[in-house]
């Protein structure tokens, strides 16, 4: 029998020219009659065998078919519907020529039914379409639920972060000890808006003063006075706003002004007043908020019995929470502060330090290395703690102190305090000169020609730097308090983007300081740098989870940070995975499966710009989807 051939391989179905007629053409018809079952000539055209056909005919696909007779390499095929190939999994594969006969379409992929897998199983151009089952959370999701400290809803009911000209809390409470007064400052409009008595009275032989003073995020004051080392002292609360009608006369007897002094504790803003005898207190406001009872707790730490308790910021009442600090070598505390982890730090001079699990009452005392702790504490927004001159990070897990490198400045020199704004950089004095650190590029600048007023410094919820007058022996003679004839200080402010410092308030402030909490930046930082949302999305029983997609707005300079951890715990506990965009994003291959798939939102703003050019992503809704099989 005659064999066929043709350009490239494929079978050529054409009428021969002229004299080729006779046994020639009657071969030709022969072996097309002899062809396996398929392999007809009646579809495909091949037009490049022009120059070999007069007028060429047409050529079915199925000469390429298993079983056809081949000769040469092998050739690309495809069997699955027109259309399909190259769509979803749908891919071609090879045949090769066997003994002059086309064996099977090796490594072809055809469609298939449509399961929950990610992927395009049916080659319609569509992924896991009624094959997956989904949940979602935000808008029409049912919303996001209560939020935390530092995000609130945007425009299109998305999570968005709290930004400083949303921060309704724009105080500072200055410590007057010219008068034993606690002036609030509002720091946008520049001026003294109410003043509070914090002692009884001014008589020639008191020796009280203003030790400490605190800021809860809500704006909210608390107030250490002390009688000196043999007493008595005590803590005060102030209201900001939600100040009570105490004697029920349906008016608010409180401060309205800078001259508006009410006697000491019969302004309706004081919330209470708690006794500690000679108790030598600190104090310290909850940076983490709380899921039931009051959202955070005010500590407090007695040195004389080691005992750090906790009560209630709106009533002064005692909760119930204590921690007695005990064992040889104790020291009492003289300072206490937390983390943004809740961790509450209690230490001394010297070089241990107390680490108190506040939810289980559990102390672990660490040894640190360095021969001083100092009083004052910060921690930056890298999370790392500042005693002093120095930074410190404490690793949980290899419980141990750690110090990214000396950052001493100088022998006998105490940079006190350290402030930090959430844009990582932070401020502390050195004498009269002001000192810069910026976090990013882990360095110190040193102003010596600041001329810095005092000896205390405060940050303001936007970003401002302030100090106020110090107060110097012999202004007030004999520590009498002072009468508004002394009302003479000044309080300065430093603008960090631009470098300039200006007088922002002249004259009308009582002479004393400005204490590193003044204003809550310690605690407030903690919400309105990068703050994390986390939610469970609830599938079934051993969940599949195979796709995210999420809905955000993002602004420049602003970024969103997507997190995963799959498990059957409602409660997150285990290792999570870093998911990018864009949506939706395939789930990694390592995700467990489990009946939740939890989610953990970090919303970062551009923290480095001036407040009024500050912007802030906007996470609107999430899913995910899964399948129970």
């Amino acid at each position: 029998m005659l064999p066929l051939s043709g350009r490239h391989g494929a079978y050529s179905c054409s009428r021969p020219r002229g004299a080729l007629v006779g046994v020639f053409q009657a071969a030709f018809v022969a072996a097309l009659l002899s062809l396996p079952p398929g392999c007809g000539c009646a579809a495909r055209s091949h037009a490049n065998d022009a120059a070999a056909t007069e007028d060429a005919g047409t050529c079915a696909d199925d000469l390429l078919s298993e079983g056809c007779p081949c000769a040469g390499a092998p050739r690309e095929c495809y069997e699955g519907p027109p259309g399909t190939l190259g769509v979803g999994v749908c891919a071609g594969g090879l045949r090769s020529c066997i003994r002059a006969v086309f064996g099977p379409c090796v490594g072809q992929t055809l469609a298939a039914p449509e399961s929950c897998n990610a992927v395009d199983d049916d080659c319609d151009g569509e992924t896991d379409e009624d094959a997956c089952e989904s949940a979602c959370v935000g808008a029409g999701c049912g919303g996001w639920g209560e939020l935390p400290d530092g995000l609130r809803l945007g425009a299109d009911d998305g999570v968005t972060l709290v930004l400083p000209a949303d921060d309704p809390v724009a105080v500072l409470w200055f410590a007057e000890q010219h008068g034993r007064t606690v002036a609030k400052v509002d720091t946008r409009a520049r001026e003294v808006i109410a003043r509070y008595r914090a002692s009884p009275g001014c008589p020639l032989e008191s020796v009280e003063r203003i030790a400490d003073v605190a800021v809860d995020p809500e704006g909210n004051a608390y107030v250490v006075v002390t009688g000196g080392w043999d007493g008595p002292w005590r803590v005060l609360s102030i209201a900001h706003e939600a100040c009570a009608d105490a004697d029920g006369d349906g008016v608010v007897e409180t401060s309205e002004g800078p001259d508006d002094i009410r006697p000491y504790l019969e302004d309706e803003c004081l919330r209470w007043s708690l006794d500690l005898g000679l108790d030598f207190p600190m104090i310290a406001v909850e940076r983490m908020a709380r899921g039931e009872g009051p959202e955070r707790l005010l500590w407090i730490a007695n040195s004389r019995t080691h005992r750090i308790f906790a009560v209630d910021p709106e009533s002064g009442l005692e909760t119930g929470d204590e921690i007695v600090l005990e064992g040889e070598g104790v020291y009492f505390p003289d300072q206490i502060a937390f983390d943004a982890q809740g961790h509450l730090f209690a230490h001394r001079g010297g070089n241990r330090v107390a680490i108190v699990d506040t939810s289980s009452g559990r102390v672990d005392w660490t040894q640190s290395a360095r021969i001083w702790i100092g009083p004052a504490s910060s921690q930056d927004p890298a999370g790392r703690l500042w005693f002093d001159s120095q930074i410190q990070t404490f690793d949980f897990d290899a419980e141990e102190w750690t110090w990214p490198r000396p950052y001493d400045l100088g022998r006998g020199w105490t940079m006190v305090p350290v402030v930090f704004a959430s844009t990582g950089i932070g401020y502390g004095l050195q004498g009269s000169a002001l000192v810069t650190y910026d976090l990013e590029a882990d360095s110190f600048e040193i102003d010596r020609d600041a001329a810095m007023a005092s000896f205390s410094i405060s940050l303001d919820r936007d970003g401002f730097l302030w100090e106020l007058d110090e107060v110097w022996d012999g202004i007030c003679p004999g520590n009498v308090c002072c009468d508004l004839e002394y009302d003479t200080a000044a309080a300065y402010v430093r603008d960090p983007w631009e470098g300039d410092r200006e007088v922002a308030i002249e004259g009308g402030l009582r002479r004393g300081q400005v204490f590193r909490e003044a204003s809550g930046t310690t605690a407030h930082d903690v919400t309105t740098g990068p703050v994390a949302l986390v939610r469970s999305l609830e599938g079934c029983e051993g969940a599949s989870w195979t796709r995210l997609f999420w809905d955000a707005q993002l602004p420049g300079g602003t970024h969103l940070e997507l997190e995963v951890m799959a498990s059957d715990d409602p409660v997150p506990s285990g290792v999570w995975f870093a998911i990018d965009p864009p949506s939706p994003a395939l789930l990694p291959d390592l995700l467990p499966r489990g009946r939740f798939l939890h989610l953990r939102a970090t919303l970062h703003s551009n923290g480095d710009q001036p407040p009024d050019e500050r912007r802030t992503p906007e996470l609107i809704s999430a899913a995910g989807e899964f399948s129970c099989e």
